[in-house]
């Protein structure tokens, strides 16, 4: 569950839609990841007794996957903040749904008073194989992911890590630096 967490695009943060069935997408340069996104997800959705999700390709550069049940439990591990003002018609009738957007609660990486290394783990591999390369990773406006994969990698014992930001770009670019250690390096590979 932690490696797919940290696949997934917090783009803005994860939105999210009341009752909706949207687990995450891939465009056409994330090509040789859709393969190893669905096996993660059916692995996923195997060890929690849930149906595998439901792929699709609306276009040709994006691809869908789909669950309700999946997304369910994967936006249990955000925190959101519900407003009035973000809501949407129901595609189903009269009516409105809540539009939420969440950052990834980090909060259930530690346990004990310290930082999980083997869910740490995980969800810095699952960032790193998405978002990853060159000894950095690189987010678009997805500031919260990038401040905590820089708080986690200072927790392993990375040295030299920073945050940097594109000002004034759009999208906002988040690049994340660092030193790994001998065993962040082993999960990177």
């Amino acid at each position: 569950v932690f490696y797919v967490l940290g696949m997934l695009n917090d783009y803005n943060g994860r939105d999210v839609v009341e009752g909706a069935d949207y687990v995450e997408h891939l465009y056409c340069n994330e090509g040789p990841l859709i393969d190893e996104f669905r096996s993660a997800l059916e692995r996923l959705a195997r060890e929690q007794g849930l149906r595998a999700p439901v792929e699709a390709r609306p276009q040709d550069c994006l691809t869908l996957f789909s669950s309700s049940e999946l997304a369910a439990r994967l936006n249990s591990c955000y925190q959101y903040e519900f407003t009035d003002d973000r809501s949407v018609g129901r595609p189903d009738g009269p009516g409105r749904r809540r539009l939420a957007s969440g950052a990834f609660n980090f909060g259930l990486l530690y346990r004990n008073g310290g930082v999980d290394r083997v869910r740490a783990r995980a969800y810095v591999a699952g960032a790193w194989r998405r978002w990853g390369g060159d000894g950095q990773f690189r987010f678009a406006n997805a500031s919260e992911k990038a401040e905590g994969i820089a708080m986690l990698l200072s927790q392993l014992g990375c040295s030299s890590v920073s945050v940097e930001h594109t000002v004034g770009m759009i999208p906002g670019g988040w690049t994340v630096r660092f030193v790994p250690t001998a065993e962040v390096s082993s999960w990177l590979e």
